[in-house]
């Protein structure tokens, strides 16, 4: 390998590895998307409790396990082509 391959599989290694940290790092000041989401979900799930009409919030979460469902098998054989 050249030194230009070496350098490419350190920069992954670094980029790899050092993601949790920084990701960590930046959600500690706030404004982190898992918080952001955490706070749209219970606001949702509070007006869900009083709404009459239930069925299109189900659909609605039923949809949305099916494309996160979707995705991370996407995802997988994505991996597995590469």
């Amino acid at each position: 390998m050249t030194w230009i391959d070496w350098a490419a599989l350190a920069l992954f290694f670094i980029c790899w590895l050092g993601y949790g940290p920084i990701l960590s790092f930046i959600s500690r000041k706030g404004g982190s998307l898992n918080d952001d989401m955490t706070h749209v979900r219970a606001m949702w799930m509070r007006s869900m409790t009083h709404r009459e009409m239930k069925l299109i919030d189900s659909q609605l979460m039923g949809h949305s396990i099916n494309s996160a469902s979707f995705f991370a098998s996407t995802n997988l054989l994505l991996i597995a082509a590469v």
